[in-house]
């Protein structure tokens, strides 16, 4: 079976976060790891267990599920940096672990990972696989897959780490890295849900759907968290 690194863009700068991420906790999903900058001005350096990557541009928080990636945490060009870098602690650095794909989703998301794991295992070729819900950003016409949770093979994350100095720092992440990928390997198109009520059929999006993932982002986070809770517990169930 095909083996699926979850990366989930996180920050503490809201106080909504602290309860979305615990849901995430809560859900014990494997191999799946927070990412989170730090300033240098704040960089300890041995604090973890960074000491494995053998770069201190890392620190690696396992207790907390948690890589800390060197450098300002902003959305522009924070959110590209430290998914572009923590791609490459995961498939270069730390090797205990080949990883096939990797998706790359927020703390507003829930995953039913089995469902992903289902998906990747029917697709035919494991490479050149770039993919999620498509977006266009009107002034660029770039088309990207959404930052929300988009996919990648193990070949086209290399392929982006390799080559991270050709992206646009100047856009939001997802953006860049439609940029710098659509054109190369195109976008499949991969169905998610996004839950606006509460009272969405999750068990028949996930059964009859293939729906595997959830975006619970609502107006300032309002009710985020409630949302999340609400299809954690459908899936659970």
């Amino acid at each position: 079976m095909a083996r699926v690194l979850v990366l989930v863009i996180a920050s503490f700068n809201n106080p909504a976060y602290i309860k979305m991420r615990e849901i995430w906790e809560r859900r014990c999903i494997p191999d799946m790891w927070f990412i989170r900058c730090k300033a240098e001005s704040q960089w300890i350096g041995d604090l973890f267990d960074d000491a494995s990557s053998g770069n201190s541009m890392f620190e690696l928080d396992v207790e907390n599920r948690t890589l800390f990636v060197k450098g300002d945490e902003c959305f522009i060009p924070g959110i590209l940096h430290k998914t572009v870098e923590a791609i490459s602690f995961f498939f270069l650095h730390r090797k205990e672990v080949v990883y096939d794909y990797v998706w790359r989703t927020n703390l507003s998301s829930v995953l039913h990972l089995n469902g992903l794991l289902s998906f990747v295992e029917k697709m035919k070729d494991n490479k050149g696989v770039y993919g999620g819900c498509i977006g266009k950003e009107p002034s660029t016409n770039i088309l990207f897959a959404s930052g929300a949770g988009f996919l990648m093979s193990r070949d086209v994350a290399l392929n982006l780490v390799e080559n991270k100095s050709q992206l646009r720092y100047d856009l939001i992440d997802d953006v860049a890295i439609g940029g710098y990928l659509e054109p190369r390997y195109g976008i499949l198109p991969i169905d998610r849900c996004w839950v606006q009520t509460g009272s969405e059929d999750i068990k028949n999006l996930v059964l009859n759907d293939g729906i595997f993932h959830f975006r619970c982002e609502s107006y300032q986070h309002l009710r985020t968290a409630e949302f999340m809770d609400f299809v954690s517990n459908a899936l659970s169930s």
